[in-house]
């Protein structure tokens, strides 16, 4: 007789110093209730992220970037140290109107 036995898969909700907002985002998707999502923004709270969520959910703000495709140039750092972060931008909704 073949029992089989159930794992519960269980996910860090620790990131490291200074994740990046990708990182924390990608922790919040991976929570199930309401309560544990809020949690976990609370704690990973910085500036930069609540700029970012008012951009993208307050529909009083209007963004000042044009529609289309993004002008994209290759950045030719080495691979590995060519991330940004948005936490030494002195006003990050700077690109939008009624912020």
């Amino acid at each position: 007789m073949t029992s089989s036995a159930k794992t519960k898969k269980t996910t860090n909700t620790k990131l490291p110093p200074n994740p990046f907002i990708f990182e924390i985002l990608d922790l919040v998707s991976t929570q199930r209730s309401k309560a544990k999502k809020i949690e976990i923004l609370q704690e990973y709270s910085t500036e930069a992220l609540k700029a970012i969520l008012i951009w993208n959910y307050d529909e009083t703000v209007i963004s000042l970037l044009p529609d289309g495709e993004v002008p994209f140039e290759k950045n030719d750092v080495p691979l590995g140290t060519d991330h940004t972060s948005l936490e030494g931008m002195e006003e990050p909704l700077s690109l939008c109107e009624g912020w």
